[in-house]
């Protein structure tokens, strides 16, 4: 599914400038006329380098308020939300909840049965993922014998995906290699479409883009998920949906949002929230991301 584009107005300023000067004096003012011409473009220049140096985390296309388009908005009531030493439950006459994490190779040798008994219930597993730079796709180095763990330690498992794709041919691609990885596995919850900006590195191929790019790869991952069986679910942060992708071609998918705070702000429908980067939990070595997941009754 590719994302519409939608035509920009744009507007044309004419600058006019009166001649206050005389003839006659134009040849003597002339080197700083040029002067004056010379610095204008050097300013430009230097705005366009920063525009450019910018452009990983602020696309100007993707530099837009929240689109509020084909969105419904959440039925959740925070008051409802249950903190107990960091991990999270809700309960009211509508959801239930789960208490997860996701996890990855950066995390070590994990004890799954120590998880288990701290209270998880599910894990979010990396499976693999595409580099930023080469654009190689490669299994996350812990994935079998995490998903292997969790499972003999009774916790529901699901997978994400880390995506550089910069093309639709790219995203099917990295959907067929999940398909195809998954096909010795079992899975209980969705398959995560996870494409994120480096800050920090301008030419990562995520960084070159465009919102509406973007939005049609992760599309076409997604149905292809689909297509083979599978739930599929797409990650973003709450304050990165909205200029990563055009969320209004996206609606039809469940979401994972991403939000480090006690309450989660975002007002329409989510299935899931990552609202901690920095757990602490027995039978992890480093800080782990906490989830909640939010199920209807």
């Amino acid at each position: 599914m590719a994302a519409k584009r939608r035509r920009r107005k744009t507007r044309t300023r004419t600058y006019r400038t009166r001649r206050t000067y005389r003839r006659r004096k134009t040849s003597s003012r002339m080197p700083l006329f040029l002067i004056g011409i010379f610095v204008l473009i050097v300013c430009a220049a230097i705005t366009s380098c920063i525009n450019r140096e910018d452009h990983y985390e602020y696309d100007p296309v993707t530099d837009v308020q929240m689109n509020t388009e084909n969105r419904e908005y959440n039925m959740y009531d925070m008051t409802s939300l249950i903190s107990n030493n960091g991990i999270y439950s809700y309960e009211d006459d509508r959801y239930t909840s789960q208490f997860g994490v996701d996890v990855s190779e950066h995390n070590g040798t994990i004890d799954w049965a120590a998880l288990k008994a701290d209270g998880v219930q599910f894990a979010m597993i990396r499976i693999g993922y595409r580099g930023y730079d080469q654009g190689t796709i490669t299994e996350d180095s812990a994935f079998a014998r995490n998903i292997k763990g969790a499972h003999d330690a009774g916790i529901q498992v699901g997978v994400y995906f880390f995506s550089q794709a910069v093309s639709e041919d790219e995203a099917a691609q990295e959907a067929k290699w999940v398909i195809e990885r998954l096909h010795s596995e079992s899975i209980d919850l969705p398959v995560v479409y996870d494409m994120e900006m480096y800050s920090d590195e301008t030419n990562a191929r995520g960084n070159t883009t465009t919102r509406q790019q973007r939005t049609a790869d992760a599309a076409v991952f997604l149905d292809n998920i689909a297509n083979a069986g599978y739930s599929p679910m797409l990650y973003a942060s709450t304050g990165t949906y909205d200029t990563v992708f055009d969320p209004q071609y996206l609606t039809g998918y469940p979401f994972w949002v991403a939000e480090y705070d006690t309450v989660c702000s975002y007002p329409y429908t989510y299935a899931m929230w990552q609202y901690s980067e920095s757990g602490m939990l027995n039978g992890v070595s480093t800080n782990v991301d906490l989830d909640i997941r939010l199920i209807e009754k």
